[in-house]
């Protein structure tokens, strides 16, 4: 009870007029992830239908990708699509057979079936461009991570009408490729926050790429901690105190 009385105290001493902004912006919530440091030689900003990539050119990864999700009663028709697409916008332009015999899964990163259940066809084929991809151990990306993706959309965005999503790949020191050249990254990261009432809170989750375990409590972090692992500056548009205060929580427990 006592923690559940912080929270809310939290939530209170965190209000802003936030709206005005999301409004604005389809795919970030307080502006786009800003490169706070010199780990990135190039990000290329890309626009899709349902979310936006800033791509990482010498990783031929996405540094980071961002969209809202909000709840959908009666859903579109959701049947997977598996044909991956060249992102001629790339200059990496990584394809699908780079991905060929590596024991890699190709991890997206805005996931296909929120993508088609909350903006259609369009959204979800736009989802196989493999600039949405990063290698994903096969049991990782069958497992927590889609445990993940299932709460964000089934619980979070359901739940609260409209959730804000940024997400990524967590690299250490020691550089790893598959053989068709995207680097393999050592840890995700996915940033979830929800706005009601002119308040704003956020929970952020660190997975290991070795995990295996769906008990979500167990990656629980803070936006901190993400910034410093990946050199990316999160939520750049919110006043500095509330930016500072959001992200040195960490979540008691999951949503």
């Amino acid at each position: 009870m006592k923690s559940r009385r912080f929270i809310v105290v939290t939530l209170m001493m965190l209000g802003l007029s936030a709206c005005a902004q999301t409004e604005r912006d389809p795919y970030h919530y307080a502006g786009a992830p800003v490169a706070a440091s010199n780990r990135f030689e190039k990000i290329t900003l890309l626009k899709n239908r349902g979310y936006a990539v800033g791509y990482d050119e010498a990783r031929r990864n996405p540094a980071w990708v961002a969209y809202r999700l909000h709840r959908v009663r009666n859903r579109p028709d959701t049947s997977r699509r598996d044909r991956y697409n060249t992102d001629m916008r790339t200059s990496a332009k990584v394809s699908n057979n780079d991905y060929s015999n590596s024991g890699y899964s190709r991890g997206h990163m805005a996931p296909s079936f929120a993508m088609a259940v909350c903006y259609g066809k369009k959204a979800q084929n736009q989802a196989y461009l493999m600039s949405n991809m990063t290698p994903q151990k096969v049991p990782f990306n069958g497992g927590p991570w889609q445990e993940l993706e299932h709460q964000e959309l089934n619980n979070y965005a359901f739940n609260f009408g409209e959730i804000w999503v940024v997400t990524g790949p967590v690299y250490d020191q020691k550089i790893e490729k598959i053989p068709g050249g995207p680097e393999i990254p050592d840890a995700f990261f996915k940033i979830i926050l929800d706005e009601k009432d002119n308040a704003i809170r956020a929970i952020a989750y660190l997975m290991p790429h070795e995990a295996l375990s769906k008990e979500l409590k167990y990656y629980l972090t803070s936006i901190d901690r993400i910034e410093q692992l990946t050199g990316l500056d999160f939520l750049p548009n919110l006043p500095d105190h509330v930016e500072n205060r959001l992200e040195a929580m960490i979540a008691a427990e999951p949503w």
